[in-house]
């Protein structure tokens, strides 16, 4: 397949899951949309997401564990220590991926940011 009909692709399939997301906010949708907007470089999109997947499920860490790789991803060191922030204050017992994020960020290598 070529690179001009590759784009094209993924452009029906972001169009398909924003359309997916007006009708039915799951989270597996909310994270397939951000990753794809994340790989096309449309990182207001993301942002704009991954707003909307926080306000949609406040008490869940997956929100927070997007927001961190997208502000990873742009280098905004910032927001990335504020949603970081946020992860940690959930009144959850946290995953394993969460705590591997929290880990690296707060005591392993920060000069990616």
């Amino acid at each position: 397949m070529d690179e001009v009909s590759r784009q094209a692709l993924i452009k029906q399939y972001e169009a398909i899951l924003n359309k997916i997301l007006t009708m039915a906010q799951e989270p597996v949708y909310f994270e397939k949309a951000i990753t794809v907007k994340i790989q096309q470089k449309d990182f207001d999109g993301a942002k704009a997401c991954c707003a909307l997947y926080e306000k949609t499920y406040p008490r869940s860490e997956r929100p927070y564990i997007f927001s961190i790789k997208l502000y990873a991803s742009v280098k905004e060191r910032t927001q990335l220590t504020e949603k970081l922030e946020k992860l940690k204050a959930l009144p959850s017992i946290l995953s394993n991926e969460a705590l591997q994020l929290i880990r690296y960020w707060d005591i392993g290598d920060k000069k990616h940011v």
